[in-house]
């Protein structure tokens, strides 16, 4: 025979070649296909579940698409809007034990035949009184949306007392015609 020239040690080395080009032309021909076909199927399976949960977003955009058309005014102007926050406000039971310090307008944008305006609002007064008022303003104002509150205590120099201050920030979009 033609292999009892080559020595146990070369015989050796052509198993160990054999065995490591056999493992190559295995890894390349199906098990890198098959983890390629894996990696395939996860993404197929974002995709199907990204598609799943599309009426879900959906309707959640539609309703913020909603609240901003109901939100956006057309006949107030800006000075109106201060002038129904002050309002709005006095409809409050806790008229007597709110105070208003000051109304200023921080920010206002004009874009694409909106203008977007943006309040600072603070009040003082007692914890339960203000977190009344918060709650009305958040359920009845239509002319805006409170972006944020914070709640802060301050010294009054003059009472020589601390206060409790509410800080709100309000913005309100007005359609320009």
């Amino acid at each position: 025979m033609k292999l009892d020239r080559f020595s146990y040690h070369q015989k050796s080395l052509f198993l160990l070649a054999g065995t490591i080009l056999l493992l190559l032309f295995t890894y390349v021909l199906s098990i890198n296909k098959t983890i390629e076909v894996t990696k395939s199927i996860r993404n197929l399976d974002k995709r199907i579940l990204m598609a799943q949960t599309a009426p879900i977003q959906i309707d959640s955009l539609q309703t913020k698409i909603d609240i901003w058309n109901k939100n956006l005014l057309s006949e107030v102007s800006l000075s109106e809007i201060q002038q129904r926050i002050f309002d709005e406000v006095a409809r409050t039971d806790n008229i007597n034990t709110v105070t208003i310090k000051g109304i200023k307008r921080i920010d206002e944008k004009k874009e694409n035949g909106i203008t977007i305006s943006t309040y600072e609002i603070d009040f003082t007064g007692e914890f339960k009184t203000l977190v009344e008022t918060l709650n009305h303003l958040e359920r009845k104002m239509r002319y805006g949306y409170i972006l944020s509150s914070s709640f802060e205590i301050v010294k009054n120099r003059k009472k020589r007392i601390d206060e409790l201050r509410l800080k709100l920030i309000v913005q309100s979009m007005i359609q320009n015609y």
